[in-house]
């Protein structure tokens, strides 16, 4: 029993040594300039994006550049299952840290969407639609004006878009078309991806995408500027679960392509998003570097590892964002002919 106390005892010195040192990490944010937040760019392999800045272990998502690269957003969910939306201002070539948005941290917020304008960023949210305070139990897509340098109010997107289910990840294209996931109509319980025109000053009645894009359990889908290409996570397919690929040509969009095992690495990628000027594919993934224990005794250092898992390390199984050279686009459009 004695043995089993110190233990305890040297588990928790370390862990309260390494949060010191998280903390005076924190004191020392880096100097970050450039298009990219300083990042040495990707080629046609994926790249944990900005470790230990914006990928820390905290379990973070949706990275999403401003048009004019002076803003970057993200999402970390917290251990409550709340999400929040963070940013990032680039002031005078130099990046700030990391804070939450202005309309975000009280509520469920995820799924940042900068329009091409600039002008328009959509999200999510369980925010309330009334004035009852409540949190909803489903997503609704939520959309901010911007004001000079500021967002204005949220406001909720009407029942054209938004239903009584989870309506989510909405993405657009350069002439307002807007594409999102949701729960309605999916009697399998999952999710399918939904196209509504911006007409009139107003979106249309939102339609569900054809059978060769909705067969399975669809979601978090990223639409091109062009509309001719979107990316997308699925499960259940026969070729695995993670990250799809599909062309429209003549008004009708290709079969799916599996992105390959070189960014679908566990089944757990999502969140896709190709960065304004093309070059760049940024995406989820739950790649957890951590092995798995074997049947050998264990050591100390194991037991250390496997609680350091869970503090502030990238690559813990809880999220990251990814990013790769978006070259891999045009290789899967020349195997789509």
């Amino acid at each position: 029993m004695r043995k089993n106390i110190i233990l305890i005892l040297i588990v928790i010195i370390s862990i309260s040594c390494n949060n010191e040192q998280l903390k005076n990490e924190k004191e020392t944010f880096p100097v970050l300039t450039g298009k990219y937040l300083g990042q040495e760019e990707p080629k046609l392999q994926p790249k944990i994006f900005a470790p230990d800045i914006i990928s820390t272990g905290k379990y973070e998502l949706n990275a999403v550049f401003s048009p004019d690269y002076t803003e970057f957003y993200f999402s970390i969910r917290v251990l409550s299952g709340q999400i929040v939306i963070m940013y990032m201002k680039n002031i005078n070539n130099q990046w700030t840290e990391p804070e939450v948005v202005s309309f975000s941290g009280k509520y469920s917020d995820a799924d940042p969407f900068i329009t091409y304008d600039g002008n328009w960023l959509y999200f999510v949210s369980m925010r309330p639609v009334d004035s009852s305070q409540e949190a909803k139990h489903d997503y609704d897509i939520w959309r901010v004006n911007r004001h000079e340098d500021e967002w204005g109010e949220p406001e909720r997107l009407d029942s054209t878009i938004n239903s009584e289910y989870s309506d989510v990840y909405p993405t657009l294209t350069k002439d307002g078309t807007l594409y999102f996931s949701s729960g309605r109509d999916n009697a399998s319980g999952g999710r399918d991806i939904f196209r509504s025109e911006w007409n009139d000053n107003e979106f249309q009645q939102a339609e569900k995408l054809d059978g060769v894009i909705n067969d399975f359990r669809e979601g978090d889908v990223f639409i091109s500027p062009d509309e001719d290409y979107l990316i997308y996570s699925s499960r259940g397919r026969e070729e695995g679960s993670g990250l799809f690929i599909s062309f429209r040509e003549n008004n009708k969009w290709n079969a799916p392509q599996f992105i390959g095992e070189t960014i679908n690495l566990t089944g757990g990628e999502y969140c896709p998003m190709v960065t304004p000027d093309g070059k760049y594919l940024f995406y989820t993934s739950e790649k957890d570097t951590f092995k798995p224990y074997s049947d050998t005794k264990m050591t100390l250092n194991d037991i250390l590892n496997h609680y350091n898992k869970f503090l502030l390390m990238p690559q813990n199984g809880l999220g990251d964002i990814y990013w790769i050279d978006a070259k891999i686009i045009k290789e899967f459009r020349f195997k789509s002919r």
